[in-house]
């Protein structure tokens, strides 16, 4: 049943109309005064209220869920595969959702370590103890539905051969101060950093019957650290420097082992228990001296857990660190509010930003995040408590719920609400057609388009959706208020850039007093940084010569304004947001492969060796096999045209593929054609396009599948979204643009980063003997660092730059280049001094084998230097140099930067 006492937000002014915790509240509670309260029964046994409050200098924002046992829902303690290792609470709801749980809310649980995700107290599942407590405080539920808190003083012994031994701490991660147990479900490997002496024990059953197990010593390992964990096994781990390490000397493979678990007699019976801090209340009154550290007198977000009288469970959060929207609490506000909400007793779960809270809301199919994170996202959690609807599916039909059941919707919007039909085991019935509920209003405020409701002025509205299911009549109710002011928006995206062919969908966010608030882009003002146009056209609500916005908060680019950029700024009553949009989007790299897919498993005798860099970094892949499948599949960003792929050989005789799930979960296969061949370099760009009818994103399972296996050399998977940037700012319009972008994506050459922030290359300027060095053996693929004790002997070595030195001594190293005589009788390099066409034809020409020399009939060949006539003459003969217009060669001109990069381009199309 919803709650809520909203007209005072309704208007301008606002008056204080409190909406009570229990008797008093609004006379001391910590959270002050409840102005909007939201309620749900999300499953059987199970309520959850979400609550704003204020104070006179503070705003909250919180979260009850009041739990009944044996009414049809289940709490599990969940903490990932193993108790080592953290993850998010929609991971850890995800993960028992795959486990075939009906789970319908989640809230964070114990304290833990960052560094090893360990809970710091006291952790039970299904009657199994997973964790010792620390002498912390735990909560836990018993096999009837009682209730206890506080140390429930767990220790493990073991028993071998009549003499017992004691185990200091169970599954918690291991330091010198003691001997620990840990079970398979601490983790893969003991994580020990230190020498110890570790004795492995095959268990007949499970670790953790609170009645006590057993096993059977397998295997003693001596200096050991961070070993193996076999599955069904237990490693007893001895710090070799603790002082009794010998006492466990004289354990032996075979020898017959019993656990004891040592308990608080009232633990015994004790089938769940998640661990926390301090006690909070106990019977009925807040605790004394709770409060001993400084964070716990600063208002934070925070978790707890407690019970009534009447033996519910109440789970509490607060969000806060977030001005405006939601404080936070002191631990003693805390304590009153748990006492206020009626507990007897109460236990102080984490805080911070580990508080974190995830419902599905009746009628939906998906756990959401509830809670605002003062992380500014979920944090990775030791562990949660989700709550599980358990009963069966019955189709009887029993109630209609609408989504949003109540919701605050500016003036000039729109919202659209759907609704669900539950049956008796509070279970939707998919079978029931959306067109068989009608929406109804009689207010005045709003009209009603289908299940759609236009917010024409402010007021409440009562929606009304009614069914008849199976000849039973349903009914369900939403209330909207119409507001006509804001204190927050904002758009959820700071920057972004958008395919020129795609267009993009602003997320908005706004609220009032707290309450989030539902905005159609077409009731706000919108506005672009410059070059605005005045457009009449309904559908736009606002355009610049860069790109416009329509009325769905759609932003569509002008394709030819590519990688231009422009500031859209939203704006209401005083308050806005902005958003740097830029026209064209570069293609993202998704693996350099520098070190190897360190996130992909393989089969079908699959290796991988790591290569020298076959396109860009330091190093490619070598792989060997037919799928190259990610461990854990990547999500792709929208918009994407095309996959690529470079490698060193196409594999002919094959088919290769990316393998994807589209948006919808079907697996689709995207076949790789050649774009790009660069024989001389060994390089071929290979693309699967991605067709238009295929619903993005894309999720990929394998960057690279084939049909038959191969072995190739493989480097920059990369998503490209239709969108060439303009690598240098000097060649948009020059005529060896497409020459100088060939050697730029094979890494040939880079240009050079100016002040402006752009990069140039320098078409028309003369090129250098060591701008030429670097080219060449870039061109070459030779590894610099085999030469780097190479001894230069010019006489000007001392000018050659430090960053031309590793590829002179490269060029010079392989004979592909030489110093020149001076009058001085000594060689110089020169490495400033331009080079001249000859120079560089004939260092061309004098890497192609097996071709004629072709005559050179420009008309000033005579004036080509006899040295270099024959290697000219095959340079020619290749097609790899040509002559001007008036045909002339000009062989003693310097080359310029933009006539060696048509070279380079046509040395590039030929075999090595």
């Amino acid at each position: 049943m919803k709650k809520h006492t909203l007209s005072a937000l309704l208007s301008a002014a606002l008056l204080a109309l409190p909406l009570l915790l229990s008797a008093g509240a609004a006379d001391h509670s910590a959270l002050g005064e409840v102005y909007y309260r939201e309620s749900d029964t999300l499953s059987p046994g199970l309520t959850y209220s979400e609550l704003y409050s204020r104070t006179e200098s503070e705003n909250h924002r919180s979260f009850v869920f009041e739990y009944r046992p044996f009414q049809g829902t289940l709490p599990l303690i969940r903490s990932g595969e193993h108790l080592y290792g953290r993850d998010t609470l929609s991971s850890l709801v995800r993960s028992a959702e795959n486990e075939g749980y009906d789970v319908v809310s989640g809230i964070n649980g114990d304290f833990f370590s960052f560094q090893t995700g360990i809970p710091m107290s006291a952790l039970i599942a299904n009657g199994r103890i997973l964790s010792s407590n620390a002498d912390r405080n735990a909560f836990g539920i018993r096999y009837d539905g009682s209730v206890i808190a506080g140390n429930p003083a767990i220790s493990l012994s073991m028993a071998i051969g009549g003499r017992t031994y004691k185990i200091d701490h169970y599954n918690k991660y291991p330091t010198v101060y003691g001997v620990y147990a840990m079970s398979d479900d601490y983790a893969e490997s003991t994580k020990s950093s230190f020498s110890s002496r570790e004795i492995v024990i095959k268990l007949s059953g499970k670790a953790g019957t609170v009645s006590g197990f057993h096993g059977t010593v397998s295997d003693i390992r001596t200096a050991s650290q961070n070993s193996a964990i076999p599955e069904g096994s237990l490693v007893i781990t001895i710090p070799d420097q603790l002082k009794n390490a010998g006492d466990y000397k004289s354990i032996k493979v075979g020898d017959s082992v019993a656990f004891t678990f040592t308990i608080d007699p009232q633990w015994t019976m004790v089938e769940t228990a998640i661990g926390g801090g301090d006690l909070l209340v106990e019977n009925g009154k807040i605790k004394e001296g709770i409060v001993d550290e400084a964070h716990e007198k600063q208002n934070n977000p925070r978790t707890a857990v407690g019970a009534k009288a009447d033996g519910t469970i109440l789970f509490f959060a607060t969000d806060g660190k977030q001005s405006g929207y939601s404080t936070g609490l002191t631990l003693n506000e805390l304590a009153a509010t748990m006492q206020e909400l009626g507990c007897v007793t109460a236990l102080n779960l984490d805080g911070g930003g580990s508080t974190t809270v995830a419902i599905k809301h009746s009628g939906a199919n998906k756990v959401l995040t509830v809670s605002r994170p003062s992380d500014g996202s979920e944090r990775s959690l030791a562990n949660a408590v989700l709550f599980a609807n358990t009963l069966s599916y019955t189709g009887v039909p029993a109630s209609l719920k609408i989504t949003p059941n109540t919701a605050y919707v500016l003036k000039g919007s729109a919202l659209t609400m759907s609704a669900a039909v539950r049956d008796t085991s509070y279970k939707v019935i998919e079978s029931v057609s959306p067109s068989a509920i009608l929406f109804t209003t009689a207010s005045t405020v709003g009209r009603l388009q289908g299940n759609t409701f236009l917010a024409d002025t402010v007021g409440e509205a009562l929606i009304t959706a009614s069914a008849v299911v199976a000849g039973v009549p349903l009914n369900g109710s939403s209330d909207i208020f119409v507001v006509d002011r804001l204190d927050r928006l904002e758009i959820e995206e700071s920057e972004i850039s958008i395919p020129s062919k795609s267009s993009y969908a602003l997320t908005l966010s706004a609220s009032l007093d707290g309450i989030l608030t539902h905005v159609d882009a077409a009731s706000l003002d919108w506005s672009f940084s410059e070059g605005e146009l005045n457009i009449s056209d309904p559908n736009i609500l606002a355009a610049c010569d860069i790109a416009y916005i329509d009325r769905s908060g759609a932003i569509h680019p002008n394709p030819g304004k590519a990688f231009e950029s422009v500031t859209l700024t939203v704006s209401y009553g005083g308050i806005s947001d902005s958003v740097k949009i830029t026209v064209g989007r570069a293609p993202a790299l998704i693996n350099a492969m520098e070190y190897g897919f360190e996130d992909v498993f393989y089969t079908d005798d699959v290796t991988f060796t790591q290569q020298p860099k076959l396109l860009q970094g330091t190093y490619s892949l070598l792989f060997s096999g037919r799928d190259l499948l990610y461990l854990q599949p990547k999500v792709m960003a929208e918009g994407g045209e095309a996959f690529t792929l470079w490698v060193d050989s196409f594999p002919l005789m094959n088919e290769c593929f990316v393998r994807a799930l589209d948006a919808d979960g079907i697996g689709v296969s995207l076949r790789y054609e050649v774009e790009k061949e660069y024989p001389a370099m060994g390089l071929v760009k290979m693309k699967a396009v991605i067709p238009s009818e295929i619903k993005q994103p894309l999720t990929v399972l394998a960057p690279f599948s084939a049909t038959l296996p191969v072995s190739l050399t493989m480097d920059a998977f990369t998503l490209d979204f239709g969108d060439e940037p303009a690598v240098f700012a000097d060649m948009d319009e020059h005529w060896a643009k497409s020459a100088v972008s060939s050697l730029y994506e094979t890494g040939i050459t880079q240009g050079s980063v100016e002040a402006d922030g752009g990069r140039y290359y320098h078409p028309n300027r003369n090129l250098t003997r060591a701008e030429f060095a670097k080219m060449l053996v870039s061109f070459r693929g030779i590894d610099t660092a085999s030469f780097a004790d190479t001894e230069l002997s010019f006489a000007d070595t001392a000018d050659i730059p430090s960053w031309a030195l590793p590829y002179v001594k490269a060029a010079v190293g392989k004979g592909l280049m030489n110093g020149k005589a001076m009058p001085d009788g000594k060689v110089h390099f020169c490495p400033n001094d331009n080079i001249t066409r000859t120079e560089v034809m004939y260092v061309f020409g004098s890497l192609m084998t097996g071709i004629a020399p072709a005559p050179l009939t420009f008309a000033d060949a005579n004036k080509v230097p006899e040295w270099a006539k024959e290697k000219l003459s095959v340079a020619y003969a290749a097609g790899v140099i040509t002559g001007y217009e008036d045909n002339t060669l000009k062989p003693l001109n310097n080359i310029t930067r933009a006539e060696i990069a048509s070279v380079f381009s046509k040395m590039l199309q030929r075999g090595r």
